[in-house]
C-alpha cells in the first residue's frame, strides 16, 4: 500500500472562546485572534466580541473596598458584607460590580451587573449567596448591606 491510499480528513479544531481566553492568560480579543489565525485555529468572532470574563473585569477595577465596619466573624460565612461599586468606564455593558466579603476569611466575591436597579442587584446577590453555599457546603448565616437603594426590596 502506498502513502496515497489513505487520506485523512482533518477537521479544524473547535475550541470555545472562554477556553482560549483562559489559556492565553486573559489576553485581549485582538491578541487571541492573531494567535489563533497564525496557528490555524478558527474562532467565533461574535463569541469573542461578546465574551465577558469576570476575572478581567475585577482586575480592571480601580477600587475594591468595604465601607462598613462589622463585628468579627468567628467562622466562615457567618457574615457576608455586600456593597455595590460603580466602574468609571464600564466594560461590555457592565458598569457596576456587586462586591461581597466574607468577614471571617476576608475572601472577596465579585459579580458584575449592567445597572444598579433592584431588578438586577437583588437576583445577582441571591445568585452569589447560592453559589457560595453550593461551593462551600456551608450556609451563609447573615448578610450585611449598606442600606443603599439598590438593595431595597432584596430579601432572601
Amino acid at each position: 500500500m502506498s502513502g496515497n491510499d489513505f487520506q485523512l480528513a482533518l477537521k479544524p479544531l473547535s475550541v470555545p472562546y472562554s477556553v482560549l481566553h483562559e489559556r492565553f492568560m486573559h489576553a485581549v480579543p485582538e491578541r487571541i485572534s492573531i494567535a489563533c489565525r497564525r496557528a490555524g485555529i478558527p474562532i467565533n468572532t461574535r463569541e469573542a466580541a461578546t465574551y465577558t470574563c469576570e476575572a478581567c473585569l475585577s482586575g480592571t477595577a480601580h477600587r475594591l473596598y468595604n465601607k462598613l465596619k462589622s463585628t468579627p466573624a468567628h467562622r466562615p460565612f457567618q457574615l457576608l458584607t455586600f456593597d455595590l461599586i460603580e466602574h468609571e468606564n464600564g466594560f461590555r455593558g457592565y458598569k457596576y460590580a456587586i462586591y461581597a466579603i466574607d468577614d471571617y476569611s476576608r475572601y472577596h466575591y465579585i459579580k458584575f451587573t449592567p445597572n444598579k436597579d433592584e431588578l438586577n442587584v437583588g437576583p445577582a446577590c441571591r445568585e452569589m449567596i447560592l453559589e457560595i453555599e453550593r461551593q462551600s457546603l456551608i450556609s451563609v448565616q447573615m448578610i450585611q448591606l449598606n442600606g443603599g437603594t439598590e438593595f431595597k426590596g432584596t430579601t432572601r
